[in-house]
């Protein structure tokens, strides 16, 4: 998790485009610690269902 903030934490210092910031969080994470990271950010309410494109139901809008 901590490798996540760095990387994200540099994209939005302006040290590192969107572009890098895909990049090297491929090669530093695995697709478990991504996908807990979202996971874990989707519960917390930084990624909504509105902005997934989902309704209050939880389907596809």
């Amino acid at each position: 998790m901590e490798e996540i903030k760095e990387i994200l934490a540099a994209q939005y210092r302006g040290e590192i485009n969107q572009e890098e910031a895909v990049r090297q969080l491929t090669v530093a994470c695995t697709h478990e610690e991504l996908a807990e990271f979202i996971v874990a950010a989707k519960n917390r309410g930084w990624i909504s269902n509105f902005n997934l494109g989902l309704d209050e139901d939880g389907h596809q809008m």
